[in-house]
């Protein structure tokens, strides 16, 4: 029996507390040095909340882990100011194995006085490896 590939969307939602993110990044400022990209250290508490709560959700979305490496991915800015993931080429390839790309995610935050909020879809393309007929 032929087989097709298969597009899957991968959702992710995550909310962080912006006082519990501070009062962490108070106590223990290198923190950020381990979870936070370089563009991202320079941010007000209440942007770096929810720039964690991105790569929360993305990681609810496409499976990976991010353990050890979060400050290989960053949240920043286009041109017109929508949030965009960037990868270290690490991730990217990790990425890539579990069948999606920085061009197939889509992000989006915000934050109000108290919390962080961060939704990712992803589309993730499964080729029929390994399927039984």
């Amino acid at each position: 029996m032929p087989c097709d590939s298969n597009i899957s969307i991968g959702i992710g939602l995550d909310c962080c507390s912006i006082t519990r993110w501070d009062a962490l990044c108070t106590r223990r400022p290198q923190i950020t040095d381990r979870l936070l990209g370089k563009y991202e250290r320079g941010l007000t508490p209440s942007s770096q909340a929810a720039r964690w709560a991105a790569k929360e959700a993305l990681v609810k979305a496409t499976g990976i882990s991010l353990h050890g490496r979060w400050n290989q991915c960053q949240v920043v800015n286009d041109q017109n100011g929508r949030p965009r993931f960037i990868f270290s080429e690490e991730i990217r390839h990790e990425l890539s194995a579990r069948g999606t790309n920085e061009n197939n995610i889509a992000i989006s935050i915000t934050h109000e006085e108290t919390n962080a909020i961060a939704v990712v879809f992803t589309l993730i393309s499964s080729s029929c490896q390994g399927e039984q007929p």
